[in-house]
């Protein structure tokens, strides 16, 4: 990690760097538009490093799109140019504490040592390590950024002329929602009296033995930091660090992807913003520890209902509960959608196939490359005038879950475990 004094957060020097990647990224979708390992490595330049240390520099929703490209990666990238994306996860540029100071309260300043160098850095905050004074023990300090608030704002700006001016999206349809959706979870991700108040109930809902939840101290937290146990790990992105057997490996995989269906089917909240940055593997006690409370979602049980039943009639391969479940779905959304029912069935069979599986290996899956395909002649058939948000940030739960499987070359019969939900 390297130490910066700032984060970019000017509105003309954020806009453009974000129009630079957007162009790029617009001209090479247009250029391999089938081919989307060629799509992100044109994007990042024969340089990956210097990509990560430009992408670095701005924090918000522009190190956060960096992290989603490193999800991507496990499928699409070579496991060095991977290796280096997996920065953005929580080693990327970190600011000089002295330029946070101003957002830890003067009475917490003399309770504690803080160490300057964080063990984490992210996309809205840095972790920073720091010692009780009177009990002498290590905490964590989850420390937001100065001025990120006002950055992810300019992101958003710039989101909305952007896609309008260059029309990225089809002629009719508006995106509006889905914006509004993208800006509402980053501003909670900014409130840490939610992400408190969420790793608490958490703590309480989640009583998977294979997961530990930190400890939380509301006392010394506020709206801009967060203080939490201070847990030794190794991040599970580290993999070549953990050294561990395939065996354990898959039973890793296998407790993350029954933690998906507990959150899914049980708990009713979600982490959607999933990496192997944001766990934690304990060597004592080869817990995974879950970490980042600020992308948990509350999601509307009616929702949750609808998502359960298309991942259950999928796996059933019942086609016609499922159609049925599907078009209740829109009437429920009031928002019109037109479809070729053969084509979105056969999606469908494609994308739920690991559950009917006795012995998936997510290593050597070309599910993504063939949902390219198949989803390239769906999109096709679509006629809609505004988007369905409701499984915008479940979607993307999924696209972090399967690549955590996939880096961890993971075989798992997922199977066996998911007929015990439904």
């Amino acid at each position: 990690m390297k130490k910066v004094n700032s984060i970019k957060s000017g509105l003309l020097k954020r806009n453009s760097a974000l129009l630079k990647f957007s162009l790029k990224a617009g001209i090479n979708l247009l250029k391999y538009k089938d081919k989307p390992n060629l799509i992100i490595e044109n994007l990042i330049g024969k340089d990956v490093n210097s990509f990560v240390n430009e992408i670095s520099n701005y924090k918000g929703s522009i190190t956060k799109a960096g992290q989603i490209l490193s999800q991507y990666g496990e499928y699409f990238l070579s496991p060095q140019i991977n290796n280096q994306l997996k920065k953005l996860q929580s080693k990327n540029h970190y600011i000089d504490f002295e330029k946070l100071k101003s957002q830890i309260p003067k009475e917490l300043l003399g309770k504690f040592i803080f160490d300057p160098v964080p063990i984490a850095a992210a996309s809205i905050g840095q972790v920073h390590i720091a010692k009780n004074i009177q009990d002498n023990k290590d905490y964590a300090f989850k420390i937001q950024y100065l001025g990120i608030e006002k950055a992810i704002s300019a992101d958003m700006m710039f989101l909305k002329l952007f896609i309008n001016s260059l029309k990225l999206v089809p002629k009719g349809i508006d995106i509006t929602d889905s914006i509004k959706e993208i800006e509402n979870l980053l501003k909670n991700e900014m409130d840490y009296y939610k992400e408190l108040k969420t790793l608490q109930i958490f703590k309480k809902l989640c009583i998977d033995k294979s997961f530990y939840v930190p400890n939380s101290f509301k006392e010394y937290s506020s709206r801009k930091i967060l203080c939490m146990e201070y847990v030794k790990g190794t991040h599970l992105s580290n993999i070549e660090e953990l050294r561990l057997n395939q065996e354990k490996l898959d039973q890793y995989a296998l407790s993350i992807f029954k933690l998906f269906l507990d959150e899914i089917f049980i708990y009713k909240y979600i982490q959607t913003d999933v990496h192997g940055g944001n766990f934690l593997i304990n060597n004592d006690t080869n817990q995974l520890i879950l970490l980042d409370f600020g992308a948990y979602l509350n999601f509307d049980s009616e929702v949750l209902n609808f998502y359960c039943d298309f991942l259950k009639y999928s796996y059933l391969l019942d086609e016609e509960k499922f159609f049925e479940c599907f078009d209740n779905f829109i009437i429920f959304t009031k928002k019109p959608l037109k479809y070729e029912k053969n084509i979105l069935w056969d999606y469908i069979k494609l994308i739920s196939s690991p559950l009917r599986s006795d012995n998936y290996h997510w290593g050597k899956t070309q599910l993504p490359d063939e949902l390219l395909t198949e989803g390239k002649k769906l999109w096709k058939t679509l006629k809609f005038k505004s988007v369905a948000t409701e499984f915008m940030f479940l979607d993307k739960k999924v696209i972090g879950l399967f690549s955590i499987l996939k880096s961890l070359n993971s075989t798992v019969n997922v199977k066996s475990l998911f007929i015990k939900y439904i």
